[in-house]
């Protein structure tokens, strides 16, 4: 699920896993669905980097 303010936190370890099913569903073009206009692009190890901040900006078309 993603917070009202547009970020999702992560790990410690500054990656976010990514399971074949629940809230973060891959799909074959190695994109993941944020919304219905906003696609978010993944490394093809199954993890995204992130900010040193510690969130990832999210696309909210």
């Amino acid at each position: 699920p993603l917070h009202c303010s547009g970020f999702q936190p992560l790990y410690r370890s500054g990656f976010q896993p990514l399971y074949c099913s629940g809230f973060q569903p891959l799909h074959r073009s190695g994109f993941q669905l944020l919304h219905r206009s906003g696609f978010q692009p993944l490394h093809c190890s199954g993890f995204q980097p992130l900010h040193r901040s510690g969130f990832q900006p999210l696309h909210c078309s």
